[in-house]
């Protein structure tokens, strides 16, 4: 049976198998509702309604099933027959009675029989009932349904406890009786009844003078809280005890059997806040482990992190929490004014409300008053104590057993016992996540909550969410600056504060009257860090300022000195910059944003220079390393330039915007490649544009190449750019540089359909690589040629030329050439049907694309791959191929801000016949192709017209279907750069569609264009399917005679062939072939009968016109 526990933390437990996490918040919450009413069954509607509020009914309905599948699968325990803990039908949703218990039905229930009990079971019954009270329910939510259902358990609980003390009196067990006290008081210190207890329970164990000084704490906590006086009760019986200290007699009652004595508990010292506190689960996890009054191996808990990260705030949830479940005492002592040791030691001694005695060193007086305690301290801000303050945390806790330590500080104590719980910023997602998501994570939590403060009606919607996801994670998740920049939105909204980062400083500052000054701003809380360095550490840190997006303890020493790799560590220490794995033997470093900019800020302009000019040479020597290794370096050099990215973007930037655009320019040029390879479009544009603007300022064959690089942009002016590098490697007499001029003025031919001058350029290119010797470029211009006829179809020229271009690749070794090429014979062998050469071609092409990180390669080949997969009818495989090749787009496309390619999945669903999908992401691509209109290529106009075309046809609307048609195959004859299969298949059906309706010489015209586009591309699955849809027709018709020969036609060729008919389209066949065997009796497997004449397809082929009469 599961028991599912929410006091204190959501957890399930199966036996040995236990839940601690759940997949999102909502899930958790939905399972929480469902346990708080175990064995009621509730209206999905009601359910969606509870949880998405804001969302319609159908999105409801879905997020329900999500979150209801999500727990379906996480409550599934391996190898392990159980009863479903879920009931779900259509309707209802809830827990299994019989399946499941929690510890809340179990509180309840034994509090209901120890109210039907006589007083002697009732003690059992409350003791066992307050046992199971781990703590608040459910910490951390903050629905309205569970905060009103912990208040009612945190009184019902309070009252057990009250209860359990009265009881416990009458038994004279006054020292369990005084330990329940302290609790109900932990939690309500203003309890008048229980502080009235506690003061007689001390009195009558003898403890008159531990009485008084409760009575004093009750005082000062009655004049602090309500400025007044306690009661007169409490005033009379602190009189009485008084007396009875004097030896004047005290009504207290005898004492029989004392339980081990407690030092009174402190007054509350630990700050109150008032705004929520999010996330860290995880880490408040492992403090509240580590903490545990038991776990005596751990006595010294460091809780780590920048300035503005939320240590402070963490220490006391921790303390808060820990003060609702054990009885020892927690003391709070804020450090942040202070630096000495005996500073320190005057700090903890005022905040244990010791009395002054001048008579005692004040370290002595410190060992005095802990020898009797079992007390956690809370040193908040340790980080600007001197070093001697470390080492007397250690000698206190080797004087004291007792006392444990949780210390905050921006810098690590470095004492062997010393147990780090290090605090990074709150986590943001990188990329744009729905608003569900979005809401579930503590940043966007924090943002919005601490927004309401100063404007009530601020939510997140769907304009606003992406602006606040970037706001927050520009800000690095830093609960301070989100804070600072939430104080700003009744001025300003987030897409509005989003540009003012640019001068984060200016921004993020507070004018709250109640904080700190090191917090009033943000530039003051990063101040503090840098201000508590030594000079040589401050110049190292303003130093990497210069790095963006991490780097290597390598790209430190090159650009800060060798005196670094020290340095760093002593950074680190001081929560300044945070190391991170990188791959299984690299290690990196990174610092947040809000730090670097600080420091920059920091750097002298000759420092700026030196050191950006250092960084931009390093960068540059990396990108030398990488092309000297030339192919067969690729794999491993790829994921390392990604990662540099941003440090090769900023020194391409800082020397095209300075005094160094040479450099710039062989930088952009070495890392174009790569960029390429992995899909940052952008980061191709970006430096071409910046090189542009400084051609004035290059050498002539340097202008040639940023001539020819922003030609390739798309420019509407890049054949005359192409122009102008012509002459400059003419005036050069570089015949290299000539000949790739040809090359890319041939590929901006094609483009334009001008074939002939495209194959021209080519030849002549070829030319000069062969003058000159050059091999390389030689194989390169020949596979763009090659290129050029697959375009075109001609597929006879094309497959010749890429069986050559592979044998004189084998001299050079390059695999990136080697996996493109056969790519491109992988997909003409798809078109003309030879599936399992296509395949071998394709899976070899895939590896090395894979292996090299190759992701805009690896999407296309992926588009083939998963088309060969749907020909065989192993439409499994091909979704799978499918799955991973949108993944990639998605990922392209948020980096590059790129659209979204739908081609794949349109064809796959519209052959599946999976229509509802089908018509879905039809309405996305849609939507994408209106929103960028210029940008849309001719394949995904003829994608997205034939996917309205089908939808056309499902519902009846053929006359739609055929302007559609004609409207795809203008498009064929405007450009080259379409799949011919593609194109063969929209002719058929057109063709089809106009003989059906009646259309005669239009449909002969669509069909005949078919045909010459399969004999001149060999494309046999089209001819196969067109032989087949004409049978169909023919057989409607009652020809069977005429159908017959073209159906076993089509049949044979599918067999050899090994392709299968489209589910879509299996139907009509089916039907058409039961009609066709009925009528002419046909009685074996094979439509192939003994009587047909025996003639080449091709014979049967070429009749086709003929059956259109």
């Amino acid at each position: 049976m599961w028991r599912i526990q929410m006091f204190g933390a959501l957890q399930a437990e199966f036996g040995r198998y236990r839940i601690e996490r759940f997949a999102t918040k909502k899930a958790s919450v939905l399972l929480v509702y469902l346990a708080l009413h175990v064995g009621s069954l509730f209206p999905r509607e009601e359910l969606a309604t509870l949880l998405w509020p804001d969302a319609d009914e159908e999105t409801g309905r879905h997020n329900l099933r999500m979150a209801l599948s999500t727990l379906r699968k996480l409550f599934r325990i391996p190898s392990i027959s159980t009863e479903s803990l879920f009931i779900a039908n259509r309707d209802y949703v809830g827990l299994r009675k019989q399946a499941v218990v929690t510890d809340v039905a179990e509180f309840d229930a034994l509090l209901a029989e120890a109210q039907a009990t006589k007083e002697a079971g009732r003690l059992e019954l409350l003791s066992r009932a307050v046992s199971l009270y781990q703590g608040d329910l459910l910490p951390g939510f903050y629905e309205d349904f569970i905060l009103l259902e912990r208040q009612r358990l945190a009184d019902k609980w309070q009252q057990a406890l009250r209860e359990l003390i009265v009881l416990l009196q009458k038994q004279e067990a006054f020292g369990q009786a005084t330990e329940y006290a302290y609790r109900v008081l932990a939690y309500d210190p203003l309890d008048e009844s229980v502080q009235y207890l506690l003061l007689q329970l001390l009195a009558a164990q003898g403890q008159h003078e531990r009485a008084l000084q409760r009575y004093q704490e009750i005082e000062r906590l009655f004049q602090e809280q309500l400025q007044s006086s306690p009661p007169d009760s409490l005033q009379k019986l602190a009189e009485d005890i008084k007396k009875q200290l004097a030896g004047s007699s005290f009504s207290a009652p005898p004492l029989r059997a004392l339980a081990p004595t407690t030092t009174a508990p402190l007054s509350n010292t630990l700050p109150l806040y008032l705004t929520s506190f999010f996330g860290r689960e995880q880490e408040l996890q492992i403090a509240l482990e580590q903490l545990q009054p038991d776990r005596q191996a751990v006595r010294l808990v460091s809780i780590t992190g920048p300035g503005g990260v939320g240590k402070t705030r963490f220490a006391v949830e921790i303390a808060h929490l820990l003060r609702q479940v054990y009885s020892e005492q927690i003391a709070f002592v804020p450090l942040a004014e202070l630096s000495r040791k005996d500073q320190l030691v005057e700090a903890i001694l005022a905040v244990l409300k010791v009395p002054s005695d001048t008579s005692l060193m004040v370290e002595e007086r410190l060992r005095l008053v802990l020898s009797n305690r079992k007390l956690l301290l809370v040193l908040d801000n340790f980080e600007q104590m001197e070093e001697a303050c470390a080492l007397f945390l250690r000698q206190l806790l080797e004087w004291h057993a007792n006392l444990r330590l949780l210390v905050t500080s921006r810098r690590r104590l470095n004492l062997e016992i010393e147990h780090e719980i290090p605090l990074s910023p709150l986590q943001v997602p990188d990329q744009p996540v729905n608003q569900d998501q979005l809401l579930e994570c503590a940043a966007i939590q924090t943002f919005l909550e601490r927004a309401k403060r100063k404007r009530p009606d601020f939510t997140l919607t769907e304009r606003n969410a992406e602006a606040v996801r970037l706001l927050c994670h520009r800000l690095d998740g830093l609960p301070l600056a989100i804070e600072l920049a939430a104080a700003w939105v009744p001025v300003m909204s987030p897409s509005q504060m989003l540009p003012r980062l640019e001068h984060r400083f200016e921004l993020l500052v507070n004018r709250q009257r109640d904080t700190v000054q090191r917090h009033r701003t943000l530039k003051e809380t990063v101040s503090w860090s840098y201000q508590m360095l030594p000079e040589n550490l401050q110049k190292l840190l303003r130093s990497l300022s210069v790095f963006r997006g991490g780097w290597t303890t390598e790209a430190a020493t090159w650009v800060c000195g060798k005196e670094a790799v020290e340095g760093l560590l002593t950074l680190l220490d001081h929560s300044l910059v945070a190391s991170y794995p990188a791959g299984a033997e690299m290690q990196r470093w990174r610092m947040l944003e809000t730090i670097r900019e600080f420091a920059y800020e920091q750097l002298s302009p000759e420092e700026r220079t030196t050191l950006c000019h250092r960084h931009a040479l390093y960068y540059d020597g990396l990108l030398e390393q990488a092309k000297a290794d030339g192919s067969p370096g690729v794999p491993r050099w790829m994921p390392i330039i990604e990662m540099e990215r941003e440090n090769i973007r900023a020194a391409v930037e800082w020397c095209l915007t300075g005094s160094e655009p040479q450099l710039g320019v062989r930088i952009g040029k070495a890392s174009d490649a790569f960029w390429r390879g992995l899909g940052y479009r952008l980061e191709r544009l970006h430096w071409r544009e910046l090189a542009f603007q400084r051609m004035a300022d290059l050498p002539p064959d340097l202008q040639a190449t940023v001539l020819e690089n922003v030609a390739i942009t798309g420019r509407p002016d890049a054949i005359a750019l192409l122009e102008r590098a012509l002459e400059i490697y003419r005036a050069l007499d570089d015949k290299s540089g000539i000949g790739g001029v040809f090359d890319l003025m041939a590929q901006f031919y094609t483009d334009n359909a001008q074939h002939d001058r495209a194959i021209e350029l080519y030849q002549r290119a070829l030319e000069l690589r062969k003058q000159i010797g050059d091999k390389e470029n030689y194989r390169i211009t020949l596979a763009n040629l090659t290129g050029h006829y697959t375009a075109l179809g001609r597929y006879h020229e094309s497959l010749p030329q890429l069986a050559l271009c592979l044998r004189l690749n084998e001299e050079h070794n390059d695999a990136g050439t080697e996996a493109v090429l056969r790519r491109a014979i992988g997909e003409i062998k798809r078109q003309q049907g030879a599936l399992t050469e296509a395949y071998e071609q394709l899976s070899t092409a895939q590896r090395i694309f894979e292996i090299r990180g190759e992701h805009t390669q690896i999407i296309r080949n992926l588009y083939a791959l998963a088309l060969v997969e749907a020909m065989r009818g192993d439409y499994e495989s091909a979704l799978a191929w499918m799955e991973q090749q949108q993944r990639l787009i998605r990922e392209i496309a948020k980096r590059s801000q790129s659209r979204v390619n739908f081609r794949l999945r349109l064809e796959l669903l519209w052959q599946m016949g999976r229509w509802e999908e089908f018509a879905e992401v039809y309405r996305e691509a849609r939507e994408q192709q209106q929103a960028s209109i210029d940008s849309v290529t001719p394949v995904d106009q003829f994608s997205l017209l034939f996917a309205q075309a089908m939808l056309a046809e499902r519902e009846g609307r053929e006359e739609v279907m055929v302007e559609l048609l004609q409207e795809m195959s203008k498009i064929s004859q405007d450009t080259e750069t379409v799949v011919w299969d593609e194109v063969a298949r929209a002719k058929t059906l057109q063709g089809m569609l106009l003989w059906r309706l009646g259309h005669t010489d239009a449909a002969r015209e669509a069909i005949l264009h078919s045909m010459a586009l399969c004999d001149r591309s060999g494309l046999l699955p089209e001819q196969e399917r067109l032989l087949r849809r004409m049978g169909q027709q023919l057989v409607k018709l009652g020809r069977y005679e005429e159908a017959h020969p073209l159906l076993a036609t089509a049949e044979t060729l599918r067999i050899t062939g090994g392709w299968v008919i489209p589910p879509i389209e299996r139907g009509d066949y089916d039907q058409a072939i039961q009609r066709l065997r009925e009528a002419l009796g046909l009685t074996s497997v094979s439509l192939k009968s003994a009587n047909m004449p025996q003639e080449d397809w091709r014979e049967v082929w070429h009749r086709l016109p003929a059956l259109l009469e």
